[in-house]
């Protein structure tokens, strides 16, 4: 009896058991994603300086002092795009073990409660890729500006920190982070819903919902004008509509992945 009521309560220990155990049993499957992550990151980069750098040289007069880092931009714009996509991959493999019958017995019959397991593989197939991928753009970027520095008259400029700069950026990033948690949520809740190619299911969805959102903007897109005289306004509205999706597909996620196991 004990036993039943401390299965149905949620323990961080048994949680960390669970991480733990995942990661041990697919280690080589990991190695070789975190390995592909850097891969992508470093050699983005190397193509994007090589392209920015050159063309420095030859059309220097461009750049002024305010901006003195051709590859900055076209870095943190290859980095936000190639982000949203990892990210994407990463969160449509969380349950991809749902997808066999042998996979749904493994899941069921390991001890632990629901929740339990459902934040075990968030943890690892959604969180956990975004930020490695934030830590490996860190310190090949930053190898980049001690390169950079050493090798050319420019002063380089760390792509990550300088959004940081001020207010307007600082609202930038936490748009960017609601809108990442919100793809991460998206593709998660297909995961649980259609194990089987959940990434190309997820990007058929968008497609389509992206259609549908320039079709209904080009017949109404006058509603939304009076929103551009109250911008402050507008960017917490959708900062609130994008955190409120992330939150809602994500319980709509667990109460499905809960179903499964019944």
């Amino acid at each position: 009896m004990r036993n039943n009521i401390t299965q149905d309560k949620f323990l961080w220990s048994r949680l960390w058991m669970h991480i733990k155990r995942e990661i041990l049993s697919n280690m080589k499957q990991i190695r070789w994603q975190l390995a592909l992550i850097v891969g992508v990151v470093l050699i983005s980069e190397i193509l994007i300086c090589s392209n920015a750098y050159d063309n420095w040289k030859q059309n220097d007069y461009f750049y002024n002092s305010a901006f003195q880092d051709p590859a900055q931009l076209p870095i943190l714009l290859a980095m936000v795009a190639l982000g949203l996509f990892i990210v994407a991959i990463a969160a449509s493999m969380t349950f991809s073990s749902l997808r066999t019958k042998a996979g749904k017995i493994n899941q069921l019959m390991s001890v632990g409660t629901s929740a339990e397991k459902f934040w075990t593989r968030v943890l690892i197939y959604g969180v956990a890729p975004a930020l490695f991928f934030l830590t490996s753009v860190c310190i090949i970027d930053l190898i980049r500006c001690v390169l950079v520095d050493s090798i050319m008259p420019i002063k380089a400029q760390f792509v990550i920190i300088n959004p940081f700069i001020d207010e307007t950026r600082v609202k930038a990033i936490l748009l960017f982070c609601s809108f990442t948690a919100c793809v991460s949520s998206f593709f998660t809740t297909v995961s649980v819903y259609s194990p089987k190619h959940a990434f190309l299911k997820g990007v058929c969805i968008i497609i389509a919902l992206q259609t549908l959102g320039s079709w209904f903007l080009f017949r109404y897109g006058n509603i939304l004008r009076p929103w551009e005289y109250h911008l402050d306004l507008a960017y917490w509205t959708a900062l609130g509509v994008l955190t409120a999706i992330a939150v809602v597909l994500s319980v709509v996620s667990y109460i499905k992945y809960k179903e499964t196991e019944l």
